[in-house]
């Protein structure tokens, strides 16, 4: 099927309104040619989806939060029956610099799956692609104030290696080609719906075959911990982070269920 050669960014959100708008700006700031945008929000209740449409963003809402696998699948399957060459699909709580996409999307030329590097923080499950595990750099990578500077010394290095291998790429920010859609499942869905939030991208890395990797030239700078932080029970039971938003903040209101949720989860 031919494509229209254009790549489509997705940005899933679920609450968190003011990084999402940081988000925005941080990639409209990017100029990007061929690069359309899609909002997909998982229900929120703080503003989102007006946010969005008062600044004439394509936003998809749901009737009720069904969680950020659920979100992928919408933004894929958007940009399936769209017919665009290439999808990125991001958290809301990532700054983007002024040429990591530009390089990300060159990779993604020749490798189904893409991914980037962050500081050690932002990709903690996954440190090898934290920038300073493979780059000599001085610049402070924990400081979002610093994130454009990082990518200009990504830009001016002269590396004859563009990616490293991995097994798994870290689904803060990720980029596939079109050919990823012969790994779809049975019922059209790329991503493993019981996944609720996590997993997702590491069931998906296990069913392709060819390598995954990530861009050594593109840096994109993650808050993270932002996007789940309404699955938080409490400050010593952070594990919440396969329930929506909705049923974790329902789950904080009573002690009962948080201790009956605990049960379950030893035993399961």
């Amino acid at each position: 099927m031919k494509t229209n050669g254009r790549t489509l960014l997705v940005i899933t959100t679920a609450n968190q309104v003011e990084y999402t708008k940081w988000a925005v700006e941080s990639i409209r700031n990017c100029a990007l040619q061929n690069v359309d945008l899609l909002v997909v929000d998982d229900c929120s209740i703080d503003g989102t989806v007006q946010y969005c449409n008062e600044q004439k963003i394509p936003v998809y809402t749901k009737t009720k939060p069904l969680g950020l696998t659920n979100s992928w699948n919408v933004g894929y399957k958007y940009f399936k029956e769209n017919n665009y060459q290439n999808l990125i699909l991001a958290n809301n709580d990532i700054l983007v610099p002024q040429g990591a996409i530009e390089n990300l999307l060159e990779c993604l030329e020749k490798d189904i799956l893409v991914g980037v590097m962050s500081s050690l923080k932002g990709v903690t499950f996954d440190p090898i692609q934290a920038l300073k595990s493979n780059h000599t750099i001085s610049i402070d990578d924990e400081n979002p104030d610093n994130y454009q500077k990082i990518q200009d010394h990504l830009n001016n290095l002269k590396s004859e290696s563009k990616t490293k291998i991995e097994k798994t790429i870290n689904g803060f920010f990720f980029g596939l080609n079109r050919s990823v859609s012969k790994y779809e499942l049975p019922d059209g869905n790329l991503f493993d719906p019981l996944n609720i939030n996590v997993g997702n991208e590491s069931e998906l890395c296990e069913r392709i075959k060819e390598e995954k990797v990530f861009c050594l030239l593109s840096f994109v700078f993650h808050y993270k911990g932002i996007s789940f932080g309404d699955h938080k029970i409490d400050k010593n039971y952070d594990y919440g982070r396969n329930l929506t938003w909705a049923d974790a903040k329902m789950l904080k209101k009573s002690i009962l269920k948080q201790y009956w949720y605990r049960f379950k989860k030893k035993i399961l």
